[in-house]
């Protein structure tokens, strides 16, 4: 919503009345869960000793643990983000070490988690009580979504280098997944989250979260704590807050329907997504604000605000809708709105002056045999892309993420 059609009394206004409907609709729902709890624990004691429901289903969690430790290459982890098996990258990423070379901006910049980009997937449920229609159709549709990525050719795998296979699904999960207008998101991640209220207390002041349960992605929380302490402490001035970060479906609609209310079709469309088009969704995205003045980040002149849109790049922020770019991302100029795409993704956007739609359509003139090559402070990053679900991976550490559109792209970091 653009903030100058608000005081800074009615945004706060709203967002309290929003905090309220939602703490009594949990309360709701905690009340008939917690009855079905208590249901459950009654029949388990009626159960006989070591048969039953609860037996079983530890059963299935212990099986699937014992077989995700000893996978392969290409066989995705449940837990963290991250992708198991031979190659995969454990090592979180390199930061310069203190008094580099590096340009002031980026050296405080510290290392990025090892989950950055690596590709994780939807715990799903037992489908065996699904109707064998419905579940050879599912697979039926999952099939032909997969041959219809497939590329022309197969893929050409490099010495060293070797063939993970991957699902349909997976393109749609990881950090690097592009989300707007044209490409939903579609909720298949499973990452853990970080509560930013608590880390912003934990900051010591050196900014602030607007409310107590705004949340992001742990790899993106983590970066912008330090992001956030390293402007204050580059500005002198903690006058910044996080608005928001991940936001659900009912949140993106109510959103939408009130600016539209408010402000128009034509409004609502330029500055507020619709829901399950909201990178908010992926946890990766977060709006900050002015302390002071209630306002959305750069509504004027600020020198965190300068400082952020300068050096962002640094921690694996982007300024996700441009004042040059908007004819491409089909949003408004957003001055508050930050997307985590990771350290190599950003450097090499802030290097070509590219916004993310670009950076998609960039990284898909490099292949496994012919990557792109990003110098940082942090060393040598390669990176490539790979269309449809049969990737070419090197035998060494690295990450992985889907593009939410038709593949992957694979990166690596070589430290000095």
């Amino acid at each position: 919503m653009k903030p100058d059609n608000l005081s800074p009394e009615e945004r706060l206004k709203l967002y309290h009345e929003k905090a309220h409907k939602k703490q009594r609709k949990q309360l709701l729902i905690a009340l008939p869960v917690t009855a079905v709890v208590i249901a459950a624990l009654v029949l388990s004691l009626a159960a006989v000793p070591g048969t039953g429901s609860a037996q079983a289903a530890a059963g299935t969690v212990n099986k699937e643990r014992s077989e995700s430790s000893d996978t392969g290459t290409a066989q995705l982890a449940k837990e963290d983000g991250n992708t198991t098996g031979a190659g995969q990258s454990s090592q979180p990423e390199e930061s310069p070490a203190e008094g580099s070379d590096a340009d002031s901006s980026g050296a405080n910049a510290e290392k990025e988690e090892s989950s950055t980009g690596a590709l994780e997937t939807l715990e799903t449920s037992d489908t065996s009580s699904k109707p064998a229609e419905e579940s050879s159709k599912e697979a039926q549709e999952s099939s032909a979504a997969e041959e219809s990525l497939e590329p022309a050719q197969p893929p050409v795998v490099p010495d060293g280098y070797s063939l993970a296979e991957f699902t349909a699904d997976d393109v749609h999960t990881g950090v690097l997944q592009l989300v707007n207008k044209d490409h939903a998101y579609t909720f298949k991640d499973n990452w853990e989250t970080t509560n930013m209220y608590d880390m912003a207390v934990a900051s010591g002041s050196a900014y602030g979260a607007a409310y107590n349960d705004i949340v992001l992605q742990s790899t993106a929380a983590e970066s912008m704590d330090r992001m956030l302490k390293a402007c204050r402490d580059a500005t002198g001035s903690n006058d910044v807050e996080l608005l928001n970060g991940y936001r659900s479906q009912e949140e993106a609609r109510s959103l939408y329907d009130e600016d539209k209310a408010k402000n128009g079709q034509d409004h609502a469309d330029m500055y507020i997504m619709q829901p399950g088009y909201s990178e908010h969704h992926t946890s990766l995205a977060s709006d900050l604000g002015q302390t002071s003045t209630g306002s959305f980040l750069g509504q004027d002149a600020s020198d965190p605000a300068t400082w952020l849109m300068e050096n962002s790049y640094n921690y694996g922020y982007i300024l996700r809708y441009p004042a040059d770019k908007t004819e491409i991302t089909k949003i408004g100029y957003e001055t508050w709105h930050y997307r985590y795409v990771g350290l190599a993704v950003a450097k090499c956007m802030h290097d070509n002056n590219f916004c993310y739609e670009e950076f998609i359509d960039y990284i898909k003139n490099y292949s496994a045999a012919s990557p792109l090559t990003i110098d940082s402070v942090y060393g040598t990053y390669t990176m490539y892309y790979q269309r449809g679900t049969k990737v070419p991976v090197p035998g060494r550490d690295y990450w992985i993420s889907g593009n939410n559109v038709d593949g992957f792209i694979v990166w690596f970091l070589d430290t000095p």
